[in-house]
């Protein structure tokens, strides 16, 4: 457990230096890079304008954690391991995976993300063998971010000829740019904050509790997330084209992201024993409190995701999304140092919500007089009708099945069901249209 809290210091400590290197490139680039991608000498010049920035960053950013590294004595007992994790920076550099996401090449980012993320797991469950192996495991976790970086650095010649340019055009990138990574550093600080200040203040073993449950919390956001991600080109594109597609597919974003991370917060919520005994174990019990309020942070995460992102960006307002960043950033390590030494890893989850809640509330306050997402009532109230079933399906397979894992797969199997059919029969669009499109895509194959 020690060995896995300090794996978990040392990638929370690298990450920070890792947003230094991409600085805000990649929202920025996204964002202007899709307005110039049908015009191959101007999408050209602009990428590898941004791609120079983004080398320069990287560069300066490993220059910084080296210095820290050398004055820092409670860093210098992690060094190997940053030293190890640390490779994955210059990689995410080299594969400029922005690039992809400009052209929308969401076919080859999935299947290579899903490709080498597998191998490094079969590595992992192949080579790993106690907690001992901690320099093995660092490596094997950073083995699939050097795969993807390799083969996009190829992938991308088929789109834009990517060079280093003597004159990267400062001063059209630099300051959208930096505005964007004070935002990026901002949420990072709020995300990622609580277990740098477990690491200091409380136990590697307290550490190790509350890193598992923010990995299978962070997964799900991820997971939810990429349905909000593919769009971001898309709707930056539509802000300048054409109000009425932007409005509608905004609309349809958001009744998807309802009607699918509400049942998925819930459901993990039921069945948080079973995921957690399954995936770590019973010395991993105590993560379950933190996972379930990791849980709650999720709907307000995903949420300001769609107004900072979906809305506050394609307009332009990064400044916006900056200031409302840093500010919940500064309440959450306010929070952060009150709470961690009362209530631990419990602390920690709460000012996670807290955080995540301010940026929802703050971002929809903002954009309340330019957009106004329409009266969803309707779909929130059938999500929860639908939720209904899945609380009823895991109570009765917690009540009737003994096997912890049978008990897990049955619930989740079930409950997917049982929710689907319940949202069908109660005409949920966004679950009707994923289901037609499913549907369409089998008869076609």
């Amino acid at each position: 457990m020690d060995n896995i809290g300090r794996i978990n210091f040392s990638v929370t400590f690298v990450g920070y230096f890792s947003y230094l290197a991409i600085l805000g490139i990649g929202g920025y680039s996204v964002r202007n890079g899709s307005a110039l991608r049908d015009d191959k000498k101007k999408i050209t010049k602009f990428v590898s304008e941004v791609f120079t920035i983004n080398v320069v960053a990287t560069l300066i950013a490993y220059i910084f954690m080296f210095v820290l590294l050398l004055i820092s004595s409670k860093l210098r007992e992690y060094i190997l391991l940053i030293m190890i994790i640390s490779i994955s920076i210059a990689f995410s550099t080299l594969g400029v995976g922005w690039v992809l996401s400009i052209f929308e090449d969401y076919l080859y980012i999935t299947v290579r993300s899903i490709l080498f993320n597998l191998i490094s797991l079969v590595l992992m469950f192949l080579l790993v063998k106690d907690e001992e192996d901690i320099y093995l495991y660092a490596a094997l976790s950073v083995l699939s971010n050097v795969g993807m970086g390799l083969l996009n650095w190829f992938r991308v010649k088929r789109y834009v000829d990517i060079r280093l340019t003597k004159v990267p055009n400062l001063k059209r990138h630099l300051l959208p740019i930096f505005t964007i990574f004070v935002s990026d550093m901002a949420i990072l600080i709020y995300v990622s904050s609580d277990i740098t200040m477990l690491g200091y203040m409380t136990s590697d073993y307290i550490t190790g509790l509350y890193s598992f449950s923010t990995k299978i919390y962070s997964g799900l956001k991820t997971l939810l997330g990429a349905l909000i991600i593919v769009s971001i080109p898309r709707l930056s594109y539509y802000w300048g084209k054409n109000k009425d597609l932007y409005y509608a597919t905004l609309d349809k974003i958001f009744k998807s992201m309802i009607s699918f991370m509400v049942p998925m917060a819930v459901g993990l919520i039921m069945v948080s024993k079973e995921v957690i005994y399954v995936l770590g174990g019973k010395e991993y019990g105590g993560a379950r409190n933190s996972l379930i309020l990791l849980c709650v942070a999720i709907l307000f995460c995903e949420l300001s995701y769609i107004y900072t992102q979906c809305i506050l960006m394609p307009m332009h307002k990064e400044k916006w999304v900056m200031w409302i960043t840093v500010v919940s950033a500064l309440i959450n390590i306010g929070l952060n140092l009150y709470l961690i030494p009362r209530w631990g890893q419990i602390g920690a989850a709460v000012t996670t919500i807290l955080a995540e809640a301010i940026v929802y509330l703050t971002s929809k306050f903002m954009v309340r007089k330019e957009i106004t997402i329409a009266n969803n009532l309707g779909v929130i109230l059938k999500t929860m009708i639908g939720c209904c079933g899945i609380i009823l399906v895991c109570y009765i397979c917690g009540k009737s099945i003994g096997n912890i894992l049978l008990r897990m797969i049955v619930s989740i199997i079930f409950s997917i069901i049982v929710y689907f059919v319940i949202e069908l029969v109660l005409d949920n669009s966004a679950i009707k249209a994923i289901m037609s499109s499913l549907y369409l895509k089998i008869r076609s194959n």
